[in-house]
């Protein structure tokens, strides 16, 4: 059945499954740089959008849409 289908090198037929999003940075020990990190007080994760790393972003995003005032 389909046997023109890729499996993906799997042996049971089934595709091989993918992480989705964007893959984590490699970086010694996780350090990321003072002037790269979160904004928001002891967060040490690197910034994506505005100043915040994207756990911070969509938080603030989500209280936005809920009708919050932004911070």
């Amino acid at each position: 059945m389909n046997q023109g289908m890729p499996t993906g090198g799997n042996t049971n037929g089934m595709a091989a499954s993918r992480r989705r999003g964007r893959p984590p940075k490699a970086l010694a020990g996780n350090m990321v740089a003072s002037d790269r990190r979160c904004t928001m007080p002891d967060c040490t994760r690197e910034q994506r959008s505005k100043g915040l790393c994207s756990a911070h972003y969509q938080a603030e995003r989500r209280r936005l849409l809920a009708g919050g005032k932004p911070a």
